[in-house]
C-alpha cells in the first residue's frame, strides 16, 4: 500500500510504502545501484534498498541516491533535498527544495521507557497536556531533526530542544532549537498521525 501524507508545505512531496506490498520486479535502477544491490545479502536490507528506489522513481527523481560521509542521503541536483526513513514495515522518501529530515514511527511503539534519555525537564512539562503517546511524538520529531542537522553524535536531550507545540486536527506542529558547536538554529516540524504510523518532517525555520 502506498501512502501520501497531506502536509501544508510548498515544494515538498513525501511517499510512504508498506514494505511487504513491494513488488521487486520492474524497479528501474542506475548501474551503480545494481552493483550496490549485488553486495547486499540481508533480505530486509535488500527490500528496503529496492523500496526506496521504487519511491524515488515514483517521485520522478532522475538521479541515483547517494550518501555523504555522515550517511545522509542526497541526490546530485543542487536545488533538491531528500530524506529517508525506515520503520518496521514502512519505508518513506521525501523530496523538497529545502533541507529536510523525516521519520516514521509505528504508533504502538513505547517510547516512555527511554524518555529520560532524550527529553529535558522543560519538554516533559510541555507535553503534560498531550495525549498518552506524547513520548513517541517527541522521539519522532527529534529523530527527524537529527537527520535534518546532519551532525553525527548530536544529543537528542542536550542539543535538540522542543519549545512549543500546537495541534490542528490530525496535524501537530512543533518548533525548537538545535544547539550546534558554534551556532544555534531554529527548526520547525510537522507531524501527521493515522491509526498505524506517525510521520514527522523537520526543516529549518529560515527555509526558502
Amino acid at each position: 500500500m502506498l501512502l501520501t501524507i497531506p502536509l501544508p508545505l510548498n515544494n515538498f512531496k513525501i511517499l510512504i510504502l508498506e514494505a511487504n506490498a513491494l513488488s521487486k520486479s520492474g524497479i528501474e535502477l542506475f548501474d551503480s545501484e545494481i552493483r550496490e544491490l549485488e553486495n547486499i545479502n540481508q533480505p530486509q536490507r535488500k527490500n528496503s534498498f529496492l523500496g526506496i528506489r521504487y519511491l524515488r522513481n515514483l517521485l520522478n527523481i532522475k538521479y541515483p541516491i547517494k550518501y555523504n560521509a555522515n550517511g545522509k542521503p542526497y541526490i546530485e541536483q543542487e536545488s533538491s533535498f531528500i530524506s529517508i526513513s525506515h520503520s518496521k514495515d514502512y519505508l518513506g522518501l521525501a523530496l523538497a527544495d529545502f533541507p529536510i529530515g523525516i521519520d516514521i514511527e509505528v504508533v504502538d511503539r513505547n517510547a516512555f521507557k527511554v524518555i529520560n534519555k532524550f527529553a529535558s525537564e522543560h519538554e516533559i512539562n510541555l507535553y503534560t497536556i498531550a495525549p498518552r503517546d506524547w513520548a513517541l511524538e517527541m522521539w519522532c520529531v527529534k529523530e527527524s531533526v537529527y537527520k535534518l542537522a546532519n551532525t553525527p553524535g548530536l544529543s537528542f536531550k542536550n542539543q535538540i530542544f522542543i519549545q512549543s507545540r500546537f495541534v490542528d486536527g490530525n496535524l501537530i506542529g512543533v518548533s525548537g532549537t538545535i544547539l550546534f558547536a558554534e551556532e544555534t538554529r531554529v527548526f520547525e516540524a510537522l507531524l501527521h498521525k493515522n491509526q498505524t504510523i506517525l510521520v514527522a518532517v523537520a526543516y529549518f525555520k529560515d527555509k526558502p
